[in-house]
């Protein structure tokens, strides 16, 4: 398979505007390291008997984000005692986290001299969401999502299904975008969803249009 250069540069230079690039990454790893960090420490305090578990997913871990693209992360708990991740949690023992969680963020606006945390907001559904944003970013805080995680077990299974039948080969291994090993997959991802959401205006659950999820799986 051949690609004339200048096509190529041309959609890494598109790739770059809408996806990730690495100024995005460093942004969103010091963003999520300081959210992990707070949460750790919190439920470490409340909740000595538990290990606590942060884990991203949705398109940020898999690196399929638009630019202006939410952080999705859930949080697990392991009983110490008993050395298992509690895979079933009451959903009042859930909603009590989440507002744990709700508080201490707040808290930590208060002892700063700045407000890190804005627009905090619990979203009571099926799954139960804590929303904030930090600077322009905005993150989605869940307990015990497990159906997210098994959605990037999926796609990385097809992507690499969709990998072996170019055996394994970087097809761009100039590339400047993200870490140079970015493959056709998420690429196609990426313009499709970029199309998706800035042309055919076909993008935004929270508008009642296709869930990002939903045109990956397509």
């Amino acid at each position: 398979m051949h690609y004339n250069k200048v096509e190529e540069l041309y959609v890494d230079f598109i790739l770059d505007l809408i996806g990730p690039n690495q100024e995005r990454e460093n942004q969103r790893k010091i963003n999520l390291s300081i959210v992990k960090d707070i949460i750790t420490k919190t439920f470490e305090a409340k909740l000595p008997d538990f290990k606590t578990y942060i884990k991203a997913y949705g398109s940020y871990p898999i690196k399929t984000y638009l630019n202006n693209a939410d952080i999705d992360i859930t949080i697990f708990f392991e009983s110490k005692k008993e050395q298992k991740v509690l895979i079933e949690l009451p959903l009042d023992i859930i909603n009590k986290a989440i507002i744990i969680i709700k508080e201490e963020f707040e808290r930590y606006n208060k002892e700063s001299a700045f407000e890190l945390f804005n627009d905090i907001r619990i979203i009571m559904a099926d799954i139960s969401l804590l929303k904030c944003k930090i600077g322009s970013i905005s993150l989605d805080i869940s307990i015990n999502n497990f159906s997210g995680l098994f959605k990037i077990v999926f796609i990385n299974y097809i992507e690499n299904q969709f990998q072996s039948q170019f055996n394994k080969k970087i097809l761009f291994p100039d590339s400047p975008y993200v870490d140079n090993k970015i493959n056709i997959f998420r690429r196609s991802l990426l313009l499709i969803k970029g199309w998706c959401l800035l042309e055919g205006n076909l993008m935004g659950s929270n508008i009642g249009l296709m869930a990002s999820y939903t045109i990956e799986i397509l």
